[in-house]
């Protein structure tokens, strides 16, 4: 299949690669390969299905998610803490902490950081002494699961006994609309204290609908001028999701995660975005059926 970023090489102030040593990303499922979970954490994993109908396989999703197609097309290694379930506050957090271990070789790395929707919430168990992913339903404010990990077998059964404590967190301290406001006041500290220590961050998802013109355009991905680009979205649009490549082959999936060849083209279209101008891995190539093998946006 031919992809239109195949051809068209379209980028933000391009990013001197050669300066570089490592990245950082962090994020949510999407970015950390979510659904292409290996068969020794997920019973039910679909690598068997691709590796009989696509011929390709992996060792863990951190090899396949599109900041481990990224490393491998740059030569950068990536430091990956993307989780299941985590949301920006958990990000900012940890992206403090990846900061401030690497102080002395701040200009020696760039960070991508997911910006996911507000259900996800990052909050501290005392008596643990851990920080737990804690995803709430926005509509309307109650818990869906609190937990360290989803994947995680060494912690399920003290999680699923914490479960109260966070029903009761969220009936008494969630609200959608505080946790827009924290989260955007948060990200703006980061991303000023990044721009004022010349620390290159780039930002994926324009979620910002308070202080929405504070981040500066070049710093957050747009493919184009319609759609902002986050793994997600961009594979929701280019029927590049799990489910799609798939249905393909009638695999009965509703996993709307990004597909195995999702995260390369992802991966591809943010290295040119980025003004990666070498040559590209010989990656597994996408086919679809020839009634939808068109040009993708």
């Amino acid at each position: 299949m031919v992809f239109l970023w195949d051809m068209q090489i379209k980028h933000n102030d391009m990013l001197d690669f050669s300066k570089y040593k490592f990245f950082y990303v962090n994020g949510c499922s999407f970015t950390e390969g979510g659904g292409l979970e290996e068969p020794k954490i997920r019973d039910k994993s679909l690598r068997p299905f691709y590796e009989k109908y696509y011929n390709v396989t992996w060792k863990d999703r951190l090899e396949v998610n599109w900041a481990g197609r990224l490393s491998q097309i740059s030569k950068i290694p990536v430091i990956n803490e993307a989780a299941c379930g985590g949301g920006i506050m958990r990000s900012i957090r940890m992206t403090y902490d990846f900061i401030y271990k690497n102080w002395k070789n701040k200009h020696e790395f760039f960070i991508i950081l997911e910006n996911p929707d507000l259900g996800r919430c990052d909050v501290y168990h005392k008596k643990t002494n851990s920080h737990f992913i804690v995803n709430i339903n926005p509509k309307d404010g109650k818990l869906l699961y609190a937990t360290r990990n989803y994947h995680a077998s060494d912690s399920i059964i003290e999680d699923d006994s914490l479960q109260d404590i966070f029903n009761n967190w969220a009936d008494n301290h969630y609200s959608l609309e505080n946790e827009n406001i924290e989260t955007e006041k948060a990200l703006i500290g980061l991303y000023s204290f990044c721009k004022l220590n010349e620390i290159k961050i780039i930002i994926m998802n324009n979620n910002f609908t308070i202080f929405d013109n504070i981040i500066d355009e070049s710093d957050i991905v747009f493919f184009d001028k319609k759609n902002d680009d986050g793994i997600h979205s961009f594979c929701l649009r280019n029927e590049l999701t799990i489910f799609d490549e798939m249905n393909t082959f009638m695999v009965n999936t509703n996993d709307r995660h990004p597909g195995f060849f999702g995260h390369i083209e992802y991966a591809k279209r943010m290295a040119y975005y980025l003004g990666w101008s070498g040559k590209l891995p010989d990656f597994p190539i996408y086919y679809k059926p020839e009634s939808i093998n068109k040009f993708l946006i």
